[in-house]
């Protein structure tokens, strides 16, 4: 698996197994030379895909951002996002977003900007959705649900002349296999390793170090404050969202700074 980031890997385990393997060792169940079996495998993939899903949850892995370009339909206002595996098969077919970052609606080679959210309540203040126009939407609301997302959008495109280009924070996809190469930036490597470690833990008898506790609180607080962005800013007057110049938006507590 590989992300849109470039980092050194030197010194990291190259596949999954080997990441499972560091996770064994770290919690001190596996000694240096043990070989790691199928079902002790089997056991921390499960965990592994777990916790990558609860990072994407959490927003400690939306590192990169991607494009994502959705041709708007004829009276059609909802579309989904989400990968091929997902039934039904999505509108758009990529990685499922965490986050919408930004967004505009393109209209024979003119674009204009789109006020994007992810408050419901934003959205139940549109008081007619069913609107319809031969034109620019102005609001997408998206739905980061699974396991695909949906966009909706607002005014309805009474035609098929319109796309929404949106930019996205991606996220993580878990892994397939055991011998899937790992491509991961150091810190969200550091933090598998040691939390699929302390999940194994309890479950053979081993005591959880205040060493590793400290290592990944540690972990845990860079990812968080790494993900921070730009405040979000009033684009059509249908929130209270205040405007600034200044600070910033955690995303983990909702609050600016």
């Amino acid at each position: 698996m590989t992300i849109g980031i470039s980092v050194s890997n030197v010194g990291q385990p190259r596949t999954v197994r080997d990441l499972l393997l560091r996770s064994y060792q770290i919690a001190k169940i596996l000694g240096k030379g043990e070989a790691l079996d199928t079902p002790k495998a089997a056991e921390a993939f499960y965990i592994l895909t777990e916790l990558i899903e609860l990072a994407n949850t959490d927003k400690l892995f939306t590192v990169y951002e991607t494009p994502v370009t959705i041709p708007l339909t004829s009276n059609k206002s909802v579309y989904t996002i989400g990968p091929y595996s997902a039934s039904p098969v999505p509108d758009v077919v990529t990685v499922r977003p965490v986050d919408i970052m930004f967004g505009v609606s393109t209209r024979l080679g003119i674009d204009y900007p789109v006020y994007t959210t992810h408050s419901r309540e934003d959205y139940e203040r549109i008081i007619l959705k069913s609107l319809s126009v031969s034109g620019w939407p102005s609001v997408a609301y998206y739905q980061a649900s699974h396991p695909s997302g949906s966009v909706t959008v607002y005014p309805v495109p009474s035609d098929d002349l319109t796309a929404l280009r949106l930019t996205v924070a991606a996220q993580v996809v878990p892994f397939t296999a055991l011998e899937e190469e790992v491509n991961l930036p150091p810190m969200y490597f550091s933090w598998l390793q040691h939390k699929v470690a302390e999940r194994l833990s309890p479950e053979y008898g081993q005591t959880w170090s205040v060493d590793n506790k400290k290592i990944l609180g540690e972990v845990e607080d860079v990812l968080k404050t790494n993900n921070i962005k730009p405040f979000p800013e009033m684009g059509t007057g249908l929130t209270g969202l205040a405007t600034s110049s200044h600070g910033s938006y955690n995303i983990h507590s909702d609050r600016g700074r």
